[in-house]
């Protein structure tokens, strides 16, 4: 007898668990809601995304038309970088990964291929900047790279990176 009543015990903890359980599950208008709540977010998301578009300078750019077309012409197209210092990054990853986001990873594994390259790189040096200064001020965010920054990248990535300029000879 005492363990029939520890077994409807049991049983009655189990039923009101399950119970309980039942009742974090949500009905079928919560999910429609929410499903309904999420498409309204994407479609909030999609607008801003074209307005932005919309809004690129490239758009006002004179030679944007004209850029777009020989881009075209060998299957490529323009894509728009935000120009804030962090462009040369954003854009090397957008190449290798679709999109910007790693730009600051990508910038310190410059900073650090010509550190540990350092006589390829300091007597092409230009300024007065010595080079350690150099290196300290391309670690920071929102510092703008130049030439040396592409070569770091393409040789410690293994890829050859081209640069398309309107109405000019490709750079290799």
């Amino acid at each position: 007898m005492a363990r029939s009543a520890q077994n409807q015990q049991r049983q009655g903890q189990g039923q009101v668990q399950g119970q309980g359980q039942g009742q974090n599950k949500p009905t079928k208008s919560q999910r429609r809601d929410a499903l309904e709540r999420k498409r309204d977010e994407r479609a909030v998301r999609s607008a801003y995304r074209k307005m932005r578009k919309d809004e690129s300078y490239l758009a006002e750019d004179q030679n944007f038309l004209s850029f777009t077309t020989q881009l075209q012409a060998i299957g490529l197209q323009l894509r728009d970088i935000p120009g804030d210092g962090n462009c040369l990054f954003r854009a090397l990853g957008d190449q290798l990964e679709g999109h910007g986001r790693n730009h600051m990873a990508y910038r310190l594994e410059v900073v650090q291929y010509m550190k540990d390259h350092k006589n390829d790189f300091e007597p092409f040096m230009e300024d007065d900047t010595p080079f350690d200064r150099h290196l300290s001020n391309l670690s920071k965010p929102g510092t703008y790279a130049g030439n040396d920054s592409i070569v770091a990248f393409a040789r410690n990535h293994g890829v050859n990176v081209i640069i398309h300029q309107l109405n000019l000879p490709v750079w290799k």
